[in-house]
């Protein structure tokens, strides 16, 4: 038995050299790793349950349903953000009677969320993503994200990412000759 315990372990060279490949494929899959389960065009966007920004009062998505929705998650310490608020502001106030417009405030403390939305303009709903619970059902990857909702609830374009005005532009008119 003692020779069992007292003899040297060698680990065989064919194994040295594979392990590194091994490790580099599964960070290679982990990196291009993609959610089936988050929406794409033509899926319906999940529901949620959120709290106004400056409220206690609570706002589902569901009861939007109806109007085409622009939802925009954004944080006031996001650089980007500061870029798209004009552009939002802008669209609202020319498409505000036809679409929705409702912004998802990500990780941010309230005081600066609502600073934010008073610096910008921003005079459309605001929920709370208190939790990050409508952030991981959306499979946010960061903010600036956008979404355009038709007024079934079907997803007609997704923005991952800051937009400039041409994009937004584009996606907004898709989105609202599709909820004719």
């Amino acid at each position: 038995m003692e020779e069992l315990f007292s003899g040297e372990r060698r680990i065989p060279k064919g194994m040295l050299i594979l392990a590194p490949a091994v490790v580099f494929l599964i960070v290679l899959g982990m990196g291009t790793y993609e959610r089936t389960d988050v929406p794409r065009p033509g899926d319906r966007v999940p529901d949620f349950t959120a709290r106004l920004l400056g409220s206690e009062e609570e706002l589902s998505l569901r009861d939007l349903r109806g109007k085409p929705i622009v939802m925009n998650f954004w944080a006031s310490w996001c650089g980007p953000c500061d870029e798209e608020a004009p552009i939002l502001r802008e669209a609202w106030e020319s498409y505000g009677d036809r679409v929705t417009f409702l912004g998802v405030d990500i990780r941010d403390a309230e005081s600066d969320a609502l600073e934010f939305v008073d610096e910008f303009g921003l005079d459309y709903l605001h929920v709370r993503d208190e939790g990050m619970a409508i952030y991981a059902e959306y499979g946010l990857t960061g903010q600036p994200e956008t979404f355009f909702v038709d007024h079934n609830g079907i997803l007609v374009e997704h923005i991952p990412g800051a937009f400039d005005e041409s994009q937004f532009g584009d996606a907004l008119d898709l989105l609202v000759r599709r909820s004719v």
